[in-house]
């Protein structure tokens, strides 16, 4: 797992393994379980796109999946929550 940091709120996510949409709930909790007292919110399932809501030490995020472009990266849900960007980058930093 290789992680970018794209901007303040946005950090991409890109494994070095091919997935599809069906692994995407497996790879959402792998990628959550770094991340220690997260809690879950939300998971929206679509045709072509996973997307879990998640809070964060106090911080509201969204991980994204989306299959077609094989994309996958974490944002805040407001510039309120950008500054948990940089605790979530060193979680998974700090996994690896």
């Amino acid at each position: 797992m290789k992680l970018t940091q794209i901007n303040n709120h946005t950090v991409a996510i890109t494994f070095t393994d091919d997935w599809q949409i069906e692994q995407t709930e497996d790879l959402a909790k792998h990628i959550l379980s770094y991340l220690d007292e997260h809690q879950v919110l939300e998971k929206v399932i679509g045709a072509d796109r996973f997307d879990c809501r998640f809070r964060f030490l106090q911080c509201d995020f969204v991980l994204h999946f989306e299959h077609y472009s094989e994309s996958c990266w974490i944002e805040a849900q407001d510039r309120f929550n950008q500054r948990g960007v940089q605790d979530i980058v060193a979680a998974l930093i700090k996994a690896q």
